[in-house]
């Protein structure tokens, strides 16, 4: 292994120069996922904003208002935890933002949310609903009393989203189905045929009607998007019930998925044949605004209509989803860049600090519970910090408290590790590092969504590396404390 040369050049800054293979190490290695949250600032930057509550129908959560609104709802919910500084939840943001206005039609149904676990006003009501990574998306039934509701695996586009809100919308039992909620299971042929006969005073002008398999979304995403249109019912019919319960021979249903109306007079005719959500949509529409020019769903439909243009799955995503802004100015670029490489060779004892604090104050309090693997791992990461990390003696005697008061214990509970917290405030002297507030110098990103605490983290471990083999690389070619803890313990805790 290649040394690396720590230089000290001050009281609270570090130099160094990276000959090693480790820097691949870092780079390649799980510690850059989000798995952790991030460094707030003040005020705490969001992904999301006001703004996106009118546009897209998005609501936007915290500490104090998500259980408010979950619980005891007539609606499903669909909610995204989120860090603001994640890498993934910075990618993925623009697809959420697709997705919710791709949705926004169904909001008698269901509402899409987010909350920001990068706020440290959001740190205990996180640590009840993240168990894993970010972003961290769960879905909650219409009706729930309580509990954490169903974590969504769902691959990350707009298409697979949309069917996984559209299954947990359909698991929903009939006693906990709201009144006001479209019907989404599939209706018998007699009950179609016998409609407008049992109910001759209805306000339903027509029905729209959806043939399709049993594998099909494409029913009931066009039932949910007319879900806020009183005069018109859109069901669906499952190939399954036309083999046992065929239907008259004017009907002509041949290919599916098909789209028909069905009159109050009885008759059918085709819309569409072969088609899917979007053909199916516009067919719709157009024979709406043909039929009931005077039925008030101009207006609705038109807004629908502008939801589908960022509609359509993972290619329509890579094609409509915005782009992060960039630098036009190319002079101030590279003066910036320029600066950028000289600001790289010096490391700060503020972004080394905030580090501590924030994987401290704030990664370890998401937990629930802090079980026997991840318990391991902290009380590693405690032990090289208080062997390896260059801090100043308020920083080194707290690690060491910290070391002490870990010691004896296998797991630990959210309020046990606050207790902990608190008898390390007590402990220190009012100005040492613990109570200090966050800072990035080096690691000061050129938005506040940027570098920060990956950045601090990133730094940190460079850190302990080089005083790791400037301690102990000339005592022993076997020692690999540092490197241990980096390759088993840490990475392999999804919590950080």
């Amino acid at each position: 292994m290649g040394i690396l040369a720590l230089g000290h050049v001050g009281r609270r800054t570090f130099v160094f120069w990276k000959y090693s293979w480790i820097a691949f190490f870092i780079f390649n290695s799980d510690i850059l996922r989000c798995y952790s949250v991030n460094i707030p600032r003040k005020p705490v930057d969001s992904l999301y904003d006001v703004s996106d509550i009118g546009k897209l129908g998005l609501s936007i959560f915290d500490n104090t208002t998500l259980k408010e609104a979950i619980y005891s709802s007539d609606q499903a919910w669909f909610v995204q935890f989120y860090s603001s500084w994640c890498g993934h939840c910075v990618n993925f943001a623009p697809t959420w933002k697709i997705f919710a206005n791709d949705v926004k039609g169904w909001w008698r149904v269901a509402r899409i949310a987010v909350l920001n676990c990068a706020d440290p006003y959001n740190t205990k009501i996180c640590s009840e609903y993240v168990d894993v990574g970010f972003p961290s998306l769960r879905l909650f039934k219409a009706f729930q009393q309580n509990g954490t509701g169903d974590l969504c695996k769902a691959p990350r586009d707009v298409s697979h989203l949309r069917q996984a809100l559209i299954d947990h919308i359909s698991k929903h039992s009939p006693q906990n189905t709201p009144s006001n909620w479209p019907m989404l299971s599939p209706v018998k042929v007699k009950w179609l045929l016998n409609f407008f006969w049992r109910n001759p005073r209805t306000k339903m002008k027509f029905i729209a009607v959806v043939f399709e398999d049993s594998e099909s979304y494409t029913g009931r995403e066009l039932i949910l998007d007319m879900s806020n249109l009183k005069n018109i019912l859109v069901v669906r019919v499952l190939q399954q019930e036309l083999s046992r319960n065929p239907l008259p021979s004017e009907w002509k249903v041949g290919e599916l998925p098909s789209l028909f109306i069905l009159r109050q007079n009885g008759k059918p005719s085709k819309l569409w044949r072969m088609g899917n959500r979007e053909s199916f949509f516009k067919a719709l529409q157009a024979y709406i605004k043909q039929t009931l020019p005077a039925s008030g769903t101009k207006e609705t439909l038109n807004g629908q209509e502008q939801e589908r243009n960022v509609m359509n799955g993972p290619d329509d995503n890579l094609r409509k989803t915005p782009h992060h802004e960039v630098d036009k100015n190319i002079e101030q670029f590279v003066n910036h860049t320029s600066r950028r490489a000289v600001a790289r060779l010096v490391v700060y004892m503020e972004d080394l600090e905030s580090t501590l604090i924030y994987s401290l104050r704030y990664e370890v309090a998401l937990q629930k519970l802090i079980k026997a693997d991840a318990m391991s791992a902290l009380q590693a990461y405690i032990a090289v910090l208080n062997k390896y990390f260059p801090g100043r003696p308020c920083v080194m005697s707290t690690l060491n408290k910290l070391q002490k008061l870990l010691q004896p214990h296998v797991y630990l509970s959210n309020d046990g590790w606050s207790s902990i917290l608190n008898q390390l405030h007590n402990f220190q002297n009012p100005d040492c590092f613990f109570k200090n507030d966050v800072t990035w110098v080096g690691c000061k990103g050129s938005a506040a969504i940027y570098r920060g605490y990956p950045c601090g983290l990133w730094v940190l471990f460079h850190t302990l590396t080089v005083s790791h083999a400037s301690q102990d690389s000339y005592l022993s070619s076997q020692n690999t404390n540092v490197l241990t803890f980096l390759l088993d313990d840490w990475t392999n805790q999804s919590w950080w």
